[in-house]
């Protein structure tokens, strides 16, 4: 791939917003608007004018698909609206094609992160109420125990999907 190529700025560009939405995600446990919101413009404005009504198409079923897969799991509360953004703004970068390939990708990386949580949680030691003194009774903020309760940085899964599609893009020499 040519580093003065278009394919390239806008593939730097994207890595650039994933990594820091991790970073953001791993800190924070949220992704910012400042992030998601100038990526999607970004991308529309972009490919808008580089190829007129089909940059724009280009970058809007990107952001659809990006977006409208993850919209469901923040719908049903099993994903923060900063992911949904995330990939939206992905998507309206790079196009709908190499969206489904971050979207699966994203998938993989999320699923092993899921599987790592539930073995470390399942292996801390757990107290007994006689371990315990009366002082260090849980509280209601402190109950609920279960993996299933606590969050996960998607953004962080997000991120290793588009770095792991941007690789597999340099590696075929420049084809998604």
């Amino acid at each position: 791939m040519n580093v003065g190529s278009f394919r390239f700025w806008v593939l730097l560009l994207v890595v650039c917003v994933a990594v820091a939405a991790a970073v953001f995600d791993l800190r924070q446990r949220r992704i910012p608007n400042a992030l998601t919101i100038p990526a999607m413009l970004a991308g529309i404005a972009i490919h808008t004018a580089r190829s007129g009504w089909d940059g724009f198409t280009f970058s809007l079923l990107g952001l659809a698909i990006g977006g409208g897969a993850l919209l469901l799991f923040f719908v049903f509360g099993g994903m923060g609206a900063g992911d949904v953004k995330l990939l939206a703004g992905i998507g309206a970068l790079v196009g709908f094609r190499f969206t489904i390939s971050v979207l699966v990708l994203t998938g993989v990386a999320g699923g092993i992160m899921a599987i790592g949580k539930l073995i470390v949680w399942h292996r801390r030691p757990s107290a007994t109420a006689k371990d315990v003194k009366p002082s260090e009774f849980p509280t209601e903020s402190k109950v609920g125990d279960s993996p299933l309760k606590e969050t996960m940085p998607y953004g962080v899964a997000i991120a290793i999907g588009t770095l792991v599609s941007v690789i597999m893009v340099i590696v075929s020499g420049g084809s998604s």
